[in-house]
This record gives structure tokens, sequence and C-alpha cells, in this order.
């Protein structure tokens, strides 16, 4: 939940990088509170307000926190493109779950050290 929290905290900063358990923590957080949601949303026949407005609400986050992920596997944030991408999403989140380089990169020093 540290993760979680620390990343809304981090918002907006695409500078730096994030390790797999920071962006795996917020992305699987994010999973089963939409899970959860969803499943309110079909209770009560609410037609997704609930996921919807949750989904704006981590826009920003996690584009950012995705971006500082792949700082950390030392490629640029321009990347995260691909996300957008059908299919070649799924790619990227494979190559998300790579370890960090080691050490310092040009995006930072390692969050593994630093936190």
């Amino acid at each position: 939940m540290q993760w979680y929290l620390k990343t809304f905290k981090n918002f907006a900063n695409v500078q730096g990088r994030a390790h797999r358990k920071e962006y795996w923590s917020f992305f699987l957080i994010n999973v089963l509170i939409t899970v959860f949601l969803a499943g309110i949303e079909t209770r009560y026949g609410i037609d997704n307000i609930l996921t919807t407005v949750y989904g704006l609400l981590i826009f920003i986050p996690m584009i950012s926190v995705s971006v500082r992920r792949i700082h950390d596997l030392g490629r640029s944030g321009w990347w995260v493109v691909l996300l957008f991408v059908p299919f070649l999403y799924l790619f990227l989140m494979a190559y998300f779950a790579f370890d960090g380089e080691s050490g310092p990169n040009a995006y930072g020093p390692d969050p593994k050290t630093s936190s």
C-alpha cells in the first residue's frame, strides 16, 4: 500500500525511475479497485460511472509511473506510447516485468538503492 500512495504523491512526476515493486503495486491495486467498482456498478445498475471517474483519476499517475518504470529499464519515456497501441501494449507490460538497470543511468539513481 505504501507504493500505491507513493505513486499518487508523485502523480505528475515523469523524472527519475520507478522499480518493479512501485509499478506493479500501483497497477495491481488499481485493477482490484476497478473490479470492485465494476461489481458495485453491476449490482446497482450504475452505467460505468464509478469506473470511468476512477479511470480518469488514475490516468495521469499511471502514465507517470509507467514513464518512470521505462526509465528504470534505460529507455525513453516515449516508449509509453506503446501502451495505447493494441497488442503492442502486451509486450511493453511484459517488458515492465524485467529488472531495471543496476546502478545509476541517464534517468537517475537506482531506485532499489535510493528508496
